[in-house]
């Protein structure tokens, strides 16, 4: 494995591939005014060292998809969160129909000539309350969809099985989750 040095830290080169580095130092309360929002949550990590450096990714997204998200379900929020740049697209359920579903599109998984892609649906569970359906899917243009898992637990837990599923945060580099 290829290794790009860093003053702090070991960054392994299929993770740090940027052909563009744009860098920007700033102060504590720079940083608030800046970033208020983003500095918060950041901050109310656990794992949060002040003293080392903060690498924040950018991803520019399709357009409608900042709108898209206002109108999913929270569980679909803290998700799209979690995976961050995992997924690809999305589309917020119909709000006129309660068993609709959030399709959470995901990078890595092209549409093929049998498949539009691989996608997870977060349902809300209407005969249990405050509980989920996480559907992991192979969206099928031909028949039925090919679930890869699926699993129905309370709000409260749907991060620890997505995070166990997908194997953690896209930024645990950082010692995040």
């Amino acid at each position: 494995m290829t290794v790009l040095q860093t003053k702090e830290r070991q960054v392994p080169r299929e993770v740090y591939q940027p052909e563009t580095i744009v860098s920007m130092t700033v102060a504590e309360d720079e940083a608030e005014a800046q970033f208020g929002s983003l500095m918060k949550a950041v901050r109310r990590e656990k794992n949060f060292d002040p003293s080392l450096p903060l690498t924040i990714t950018i991803e520019q997204k399709p357009a409608g998809y900042a709108k898209s998200l206002e109108e999913c379900y929270h569980v679909s929020l803290k998700i799209v969160a979690l995976l961050g740049a995992r997924v690809s697209g999305i589309e917020p359920h119909d709000p006129k129909h309660e068993d609709s579903s959030d399709v959470l599109w995901l990078s890595g998984h092209p549409e093929t000539e049998l498949s539009a892609g691989r996608a997870i649906f977060v349902t809300p569970d209407t005969s249990m309350e405050k509980h989920w359906m996480i559907d992991d899917c192979n969206v099928s243009k031909v028949g039925r969809n090919g679930t890869y898992w699926t699993v129905t637990v309370p709000g409260s837990e749907v991060i620890g099985i997505v995070e166990k599923l997908y194997g953690g945060s896209p930024v645990c580099e950082r010692g995040m989750s």
